[in-house]
């Protein structure tokens, strides 16, 4: 089966959506062809780990069933809110079912996971992406003061985590 390990790239797809492709799960071209345009990372495995109230407002699952990366894993973390701005409940809360929007859009592989143990048999019996795992979440988030840490050391200390 698969394992996380050191080598899962992580994102969000709120920040790496581009009109050429995601970017942080692209690369450039090394040719000066101007025809070029950024491709899919093909080594190793990336995770996307989004929110519902982000994938409700970007095109890019469309754009991933598209492009049908072998190596990708969309992580849906459905809490029914946008948590990064209030906790204000999606349009889509109770109304939209996340895995169908993405089969859907495309994305033959998905599946909806409503508790660890269905989070952790998803994750060991994923095929050949692009893959999309709907995890229902509790409403809202809890409450958490300030983190005092910059972004970049957030990530280091997620990744190392995901290592262990």
């Amino acid at each position: 089966g698969h394992t996380l390990s050191t080598r899962v790239h992580i994102t969000l797809l709120a920040f790496c959506s581009t009109k050429t492709g995601l970017g942080g799960v692209t690369e450039m071209e090394e040719d000066k062809n101007p025809k070029s345009r950024n491709r899919l990372k093909t080594a190793g495995i990336i995770v996307v780990l989004d929110g519902d109230g982000s994938l409700l407002g970007t095109a890019v699952l469309p754009v991933v069933a598209a492009e049908a990366p072998k190596n990708l894993t969309i992580v849906c973390l459905d809490n029914g809110a946008f948590g990064s701005t209030g906790n204000q409940p999606t349009p889509a809360s109770g109304l939209v079912d996340m895995e169908l929007l993405a089969r859907a859009a495309g994305i033959r592989n998905t599946c909806k996971v409503q508790d660890e143990e269905e989070l952790e048999e998803a994750w060991e019996s994923r095929g050949r992406g692009p893959n999309f795992i709907h995890v229902v979440l509790n409403p809202g988030n809890a409450p958490v003061g300030n983190i005092p840490l910059a972004p970049a050391e957030i990530r280091e200390r997620f990744v190392r985590a995901l290592g262990r």
